[in-house]
């Protein structure tokens, strides 16, 4: 039983770092708009981060899980992953990351794992 665990440790480690690589990729690509209020429609980034996983599931439901729709998922985990920083405070000004702040110098927050 050992060797099944250790085997889905080192599979779950190299998932990750696949799902890292192409988050970062994805996010350099775009600009780090997830993160930021929108450009052309003033929503915010939590809002607009659930627009966009609410369009993934119903792709998912629509359409399946296939060679065609696979990258789907790999992109509703992103959106996942991008939901939760967009919900953690500044630990500095009590204000959501993805908001400005006139208390943080320069706009600047101070990471903090609470959500």
């Amino acid at each position: 039983m050992a060797n099944i665990a250790m085997k889905g440790s080192v599979e779950i480690q190299e998932e990750l770092k696949r799902l890292q690589s192409l988050l970062l990729s994805k996010n350099e690509a775009y600009g780090d708009s997830a993160l930021r209020y929108g450009a052309v429609f003033p929503i915010s980034p939590e809002e607009s981060i659930k627009s966009r996983i609410n369009d993934k599931i119903a792709r998912i439901i629509n359409k399946g899980l296939d060679d065609k729709t696979e990258d789907t998922v790999d992109d509703l985990i992103g959106y996942l992953v991008l939901l939760n920083i967009s919900r953690k405070v500044c630990r500095t000004c009590n204000v959501k990351l993805t908001d400005p702040s006139p208390y943080c110098s320069a706009n600047i927050h101070t990471y903090n794992n609470e959500i």
